[in-house]
């Protein structure tokens, strides 16, 4: 199981006046918590929100559920509420995936739900689904710096990200195990031994 950090402000809703896209978020959040459910059928339940609010509120439901189609779907992950500040989890080699949507709600004043970061979350899982569960090496050296299994794994799925500026400490400094397309499909077929050749462009591993 791989899990992704990111770092979160919290929103507080009370503190402002409940005008349209506060309604919008506050009627999002309680339709999220209320199960688990495909990233369609979530979209679907704001559709079907939005028959019952008012013309402003519908507009914002409406757009949350497009956005979340167009950012997920592809995906298919289950909405879940997550841990802590995980964002998203994705077994290795599987299918399986699983996003927060209460992680993907937007700061900003316009939407509901932060598409844009909800399709880079799809995208690091995704990777992670690609990965072999094995690997050859538990840990590869570059230069003088040792990067162990699961770093590998994560810098490769972070890698295919449009932006990593939303990921937490520990994520960004991991951001400095940089991959390219060659790299990552060395790492999903678990072939760490040529991946520290590679990075290290030289003709022999320094891992066992």
């Amino acid at each position: 199981m791989t899990t992704l950090y990111l770092e979160y402000n919290s929103l507080c809703l009370i503190m402002y006046p409940m005008e349209s896209l506060e309604e919008a978020r506050a009627i999002y959040e309680e339709t999220a918590k209320s199960g688990e459910f495909s990233a369609d059928a979530l979209a679907g339940k704001l559709n079907r929100q939005s028959d019952d609010a008012s013309k402003e509120v519908a507009v914002h439901l409406n757009k949350a559920a497009k956005d979340m189609r167009d950012a997920l779907n592809k995906y298919s992950p289950t909405m879940k509420k997550l841990e802590g500040d995980t964002a998203g989890e994705a077994k290795l080699d599987s299918s399986s995936m699983w996003i927060d949507p209460e992680k993907i709600i937007s700061d900003d004043s316009e939407d509901v739900i932060d598409k844009e970061l909800a399709e880079d979350i799809g995208r690091h899982e995704n990777e992670h689904q690609k990965q072999s569960t094995s690997a050859d090496a538990d840990k590869i050296q570059v230069k003088s710096k040792t990067w162990d299994e699961r770093e590998i794994r994560e810098a490769a799925a972070n890698s295919v990200m449009h932006s990593t500026e939303r990921l937490n400490t520990e994520y960004k400094a991991i951001c400095a195990l940089t991959m390219d397309e060659k790299d990552r499909d060395l790492v999903r077929r678990g072939e760490f031994k040529e991946l520290e050749k590679r990075k290290n462009g030289n003709q022999f591993s320094n891992v066992a």
